[in-house]
C-alpha cells in the first residue's frame, strides 16, 4: 500500500525510520541535480510553468518560483498534459540516477493550480550564461548569426551560432529555416538557459533552448554592411579559435580558380591567398576582380571565408600564377612511401599528365575527372568550366593544366589538425584540358560487350528455334486433331443418315419381293417407301457434299454462315435471320448441327409447306441457347405428323441431332397456320461433350 509523502514524514520518527527532507523549492531542487547530483531525492514544489512546450512529444517541464527556477521531467504518458507559460502548477516527483550517469528530477503528478502571467525574460550578456545564476531561466541574448546548421540527431531543430562579444553560443531552435542573407545579421533570442543540452551532447556547455522560432528577431540584417566589415588581412596572426571567434570579415582580389561549383580561390591585393565558400550565388568566373565577404575559418593553412557572398570590385587584377611542369611522383610522392602532400602547392599552376579513369556528370555537364599514373589517382574539377569538353573519353592520354587546391577541413576545436584529404586540380577553361592520345576502338571492355551481344543472339536464336519447333508441332497436332474430328463427324453423319436410310430402303425392297408372292397389293407401297427413302439418301448425301465443300463455317458471325447455308434451298422465299449468339461461343461441330437442323426445318417448310417467309432466331437465356424456326406455310398436325414409316425421315433426324446436344425440342403448328419449331441446347461450356471438335 502506497503512503502519501507527508504521511511518510510525520510517521517516521515513531517508526525510527530516517527519512530526508522532502525538496520544496525549485532552488534546492536545482542544486540538488546539478552540483550535488543526489538520487532518490522526493520533491513536491508550487510554481509557474516558464515557456511552452517545443515539440509535442517534449518531456521537458521548466519552472520558476520565487527561489529560483528548475528542469522537470515528464514521462512519455504524460506529454498529453498541455499546460502554456504562465500556468500555475503543484508537481510531485522523485530525482532518479540514470544509465548516463546524469541526475534528473521525475515528476510522479502534476497538477495544475490556476493561471498567471508568463514569466519575462531577463536580458543578459553571453559572459552571465557559464555563471550558473540563469540556469533553467528565460533569458534573452543578443549577438551575430555566424552559422546555422541542421541537427543530423533530431532533424527537427536547427542550431543557431552566435557570436556574443567573442564568446560562441549555440542555440537550437525548432522548424526553424535560415532566410537567405540572415547569416551576419544581428538577431536577438529568447529561450531557457539549458545547463543539460538536448541530444546527448552532454558536453557542449550550457545553450540557449529556443522554445518557439518566433522567439528569434532580426535586429539588424547583413545587407551590404558585409562590405563594411574589415578585412581578413587584419586577423593574420590570430589563433583557431580567436579566428572563429571573428565577426564578418571580406577580402578583395582576384579569382584565381573555382570547383564544386561553390569554392573559389582569390589572391588579395596584397599576394595573399584566401578560399572563399559561396552561400546561394553563382561563382564569379576566373580572373574576375571581386570583393568577398563571410565569416571566418581556417584549416591552419589559410584563413577561410565560409557563407560567403560577392560583388563585383574595382582593384588591380592579380597576374595570373605560373605554370610548373609535374609529375605524380613529385607531387604525391614515390610509390610505396605514402601519399606526401605539401601545402606549398596549394593555389599554385601545374601541368600534368595521366590517363583518365573515370568521368562524373550531371546535367550533360562534366563535373570532374579522374586521371592516373597507374597506381595513384588525381581529381580534376571541371564543374565550373563553361566550354565543350565531350571529346573525352575513359581511356584517353591526357595533359591537364591548373590550379592546385591543397582540399582541408576547417579547424573544429574536436580535432587538433583538420585533416587534409589530397589535392584537386581545378580548370579554368577547356583548353586546358588536352588529349594526347586517344584509347584504341578496339578495347578489352568493348571486346567483351562484342562477345556478350553475340552470346545473347546466339542464345535468342536458340530460343525462338526451340519455341518455333514447339510451336510447329502444337499446329500439326491442332491440324490432326481437327482432320480426326471432321472425318467422326462425317462418318457420324453417314452412318446415321444415310447408311441407315439405305439399310431401310433394301429392307423395304425385300419386303415388296416378298409380298409378290404372298400378297401383291402391298407391292407398290413398298416400292413407294423404298423410293422415298432413297430420295432422302440423295438429299442427305448432296448436303454432306455440300458441307464438305462450303466455308460457312468460317463466317465470323452465325447469321452469315445461315443465310449462305440456306440460300440454295428457299426456292424464292424470304429469309429472315437474327441470331443473338456469338460465333466464339460455339465448337465447329455444335455450329455444324445447328446449321443442320436449320437446314432441314427450311427444307420441310419450303417443300411441304409452300412456306414464302421463313423466320430464324436465336439468343442466349442463361446457359442455354434458345433457337426457332418459323415459316408461314400450310402447317400440319404435329400429333399425326408423317413418321419414318412413311418414308419421312425429317423430323426424326432433327430430334436425335437435338438429343445428341442434349437439347430439347417444342414443336407448334396449326393447319394453315404455319409452323414454329423451338428448340434449346446448352452452352458448349456446360455439356458433357464440350467441345469436341473445336478449333
Amino acid at each position: 500500500m502506497k503512503f502519501p509523502i507527508a504521511i511518510l514524514l510525520s510517521l517516521s520518527p515513531l517508526m525510527g525510520i530516517g527519512v530526508e527532507a522532502v525538496i520544496t523549492n525549485a532552488a534546492e531542487l536545482a542544486k540538488v541535480v546539478y552540483h550535488d547530483k543526489l538520487p532518490d531525492r522526493d520533491f513536491e514544489l508550487d510554481g509557474t510553468v516558464i515557456a511552452d512546450k517545443a515539440m509535442p512529444w517534449d518531456t521537458r517541464l521548466h519552472v520558476l518560483d520565487s527561489t529560483g527556477a528548475a528542469l522537470l521531467f515528464m514521462p512519455r504518458e504524460m506529454t498529453n498534459v498541455t499546460l502554456h507559460a504562465g500556468d500555475r502548477i503543484h508537481a510531485t516527483g522523485r530525482t532518479l540516477l540514470q544509465s548516463s550517469h546524469k541526475v534528473f528530477a521525475y515528476c510522479l503528478s502534476v497538477e495544475r493550480t490556476g493561471q498567471g502571467t508568463a514569466p519575462s525574460p531577463v536580458e543578459i550578456l553571453a559572459a552571465d550564461i557559464d555563471s550558473g545564476r540563469y540556469d533553467c531561466r528565460l533569458v534573452k541574448v543578443r549577438g551575430t548569426l555566424r552559422d546555422a546548421f541542421l541537427d543530423e540527431i533530431d532533424r527537427h531543430f536547427t542550431y543557431l551560432v552566435l557570436n556574443c562579444d567573442g564568446r560562441l553560443l549555440y542555440a537550437p531552435a525548432p522548424r526553424f529555416k535560415i532566410d537567405e542573407g540572415m547569416v551576419g545579421s544581428e538577431i536577438e533570442i529568447v529561450g531557457i538557459c539549458d545547463p543539460m543540452p538536448i541530444g546527448g551532447r552532454s558536453h557542449m556547455g550550457r545553450i540557449i533552448l529556443i522554445k518557439d522560432a518566433r522567439a528569434i528577431k532580426v535586429v539588424r540584417t547583413a545587407g551590404e554592411d558585409v562590405f563594411g566589415a574589415p578585412m581578413i588581412d587584419d586577423a593574420a596572426i590570430l589563433g583557431p579559435m580567436e579566428i572563429q571567434a571573428l565577426g564578418i570579415r571580406r577580402a578583395r582580389g582576384t579569382v584565381i580558380a573555382s570547383w564544386r561549383r561553390q569554392n573559389i580561390l582569390i589572391t588579395t591585393e596584397s599576394g595573399k591567398q584566401i578560399r572563399a565558400t559561396i552561400a546561394n550565388q553563382r561563382v564569379p568566373a576566373v580572373g574576375r576582380t571581386v570583393e568577398v565577404a563571410g565569416v571566418p575559418e581556417t584549416d591552419l593553412f589559410n584563413i577561410n571565408l565560409s557563407r560567403a557572398v560577392w560583388r563585383p570590385a574595382n582593384c588591380v587584377p592579380a597576374p595570373p600564377p605560373g605554370i610548373n611542369d609535374m609529375s605524380f611522383d613529385k607531387l604525391l610522392g614515390h610509390p610505396g612511401e605514402g601519399v606526401k602532400l605539401n601545402p606549398y602547392y596549394n593555389g599554385r599552376g601545374i601541368r600534368i599528365t595521366g590517363d583518365v579513369v573515370a568521368i562524373e556528370s550531371s546535367e550533360g555537364h562534366i563535373d570532374s575527372i579522374v586521371i592516373s599514373d597507374g597506381e595513384r589517382i588525381l581529381n580534376i574539377d571541371a564543374g565550373t568550366v563553361a566550354g565543350d569538353m565531350d571529346d573525352i573519353a575513359v581511356g584517353c592520354k591526357v595533359e591537364v593544366t591548373g590550379i592546385c587546391i591543397l582540399e582541408t577541413e576547417n579547424w573544429r576545436p574536436s580535432a587538433l589538425f583538420p585533416p587534409a584529404s589530397g589535392y584537386r586540380i581545378a580548370l579554368r577553361q577547356p583548353k586546358d584540358l588536352r588529349i594526347l592520345v586517344r584509347p584504341p576502338w578496339w578495347t578489352p571492355g568493348r571486346l567483351l560487350v562484342v562477345i556478350g551481344v553475340l552470346a545473347a543472339l546466339l542464345a535468342g536464336l536458340l530460343a525462338w528455334t526451340a519455341v518455333k519447333k514447339r510451336f510447329d508441332a502444337m499446329i500439326a497436332k491442332a491440324q490432326t486433331k481437327a482432320r480426326v474430328g471432321e472425318r467422326t463427324r462425317l462418318a457420324v453423319e453417314l452412318h446415321d443418315s444415310i447408311a441407315q436410310n439405305l439399310t431401310g430402303a433394301a429392307m423395304e425392297i425385300r419386303s415388296a419381293r416378298r409380298a409378290k408372292s404372298a400378297d401383291p397389293s402391298r407391292i407398290d407401297r413398298h416400292l413407294d417407301l423404298a423410293a422415298a427413302t432413297l430420295d432422302s439418301c440423295r438429299d442427305e448425301l448432296r448436303n454432306c457434299i455440300w458441307d464438305l465443300r462450303n466455308l460457312t463455317l468460317d463466317d465470323t458471325t452465325i447469321d452469315e454462315a445461315m443465310r449462305r447455308t440456306l440460300q440454295q434451298h428457299l426456292a424464292g422465299a424470304h429469309l429472315d435471320v437474327h441470331f443473338q449468339a456469338g460465333r466464339a461461343l460455339f465448337s465447329d461441330n455444335t455450329l455444324h448441327t445447328i446449321l443442320r437442323i436449320v437446314r432441314e426445318l427450311t427444307i420441310n417448310a419450303v417443300r411441304h409447306g409452300e412456306a414464302t417467309e421463313i423466320k430464324i432466331e436465336g439468343h442466349l437465356d442463361g446457359d442455354n441457347v434458345l433457337f426457332s424456326v418459323e415459316d408461314n406455310g400450310c402447317g400440319f398436325d404435329p400429333e399425326n405428323a408423317p413418321s419414318v414409316g412413311d418414308g419421312h425421315f425429317g423430323l426424326q433426324g432433327i430430334r436425335e441431332r437435338i438429343e445428341t446436344l442434349e437439347g430439347t425440342i417444342k414443336i407448334e403448328s396449326t393447319k394453315g397456320c404455319g409452323t414454329k419449331v423451338a428448340m434449346s441446347i446448352p452452352l458448349p461450356t456446360n455439356r458433357k461433350d464440350s467441345p469436341q471438335w473445336a478449333r
